[in-house]
């Protein structure tokens, strides 16, 4: 009777990598695989990262942050070439696993840093508080202090107390009209 090849399956697996020098060594790994025309086998490689809107200077910026810093994401069928090619790459620390076998993420966790990746969850980096007192500093109300009330990250935007005609008025203002005191 003649023995049937299993044919295995491509799997994500979790790599680590060293921390700043993910996007490099992932650049590093899709080049090898080419070079050594291992499409086949390894099939892909990313960094999962997320866009996240910081206000530096007055104005937004929107950045790349990793979602699981210090890793990458390598789709592959595991076996003891791959396993080895992958780890040889410089700047890779190794596979999340045991140590003698790297361990595929399951389909659940697959499914959940793809979604994070893909959902529109730009959030604002903003580093004020709810209380804090902060000087508006663009706009017609530019110059006057005021307090915080509220704080929308979805948004980038803030509500501040001023006092005006002997009363606090609440205005809606970007983050990036209002300063620390």
């Amino acid at each position: 009777m003649q023995e049937v090849e299993e044919k295995k399956e491509a799997k994500w697996y979790a790599v680590q990598a060293y921390q700043g020098k993910e996007n490099l060594v992932c650049s590093k790994l899709i080049s090898k695989i080419k070079e050594e025309a291992m499409e086949d086998r390894i099939l892909n490689a990313i960094v999962p990262e997320t866009d996240k809107i910081e206000i530096k200077g007055g104005k937004r910026i929107v950045k790349k942050e990793k979602i699981y810093p210090s890793y990458l994401l390598v789709e592959m069928i595991a076996d003891k070439d791959t396993v080895t090619f992958v780890k040889s790459i410089s700047g890779i620390s190794g596979f999340v696993g045991s140590k003698k076998d790297p361990i595929p993420l399951s389909e659940t966790e697959v499914e959940n840093i793809f979604l994070k990746i893909k959902e529109d969850n730009t959030k604002h980096n903003i580093d004020f508080m709810v209380g804090e007192i902060v000087r508006i500093v663009e706009g017609p109300f530019g110059k006057i202090d005021g307090k915080i009330s509220e704080i929308d990250k979805e948004r980038g935007q803030v509500i501040v107390l001023v006092n005006m005609f002997g009363r606090e008025t609440p205005m809606k203002l970007d983050v990036v009209q209002i300063r620390k005191l």
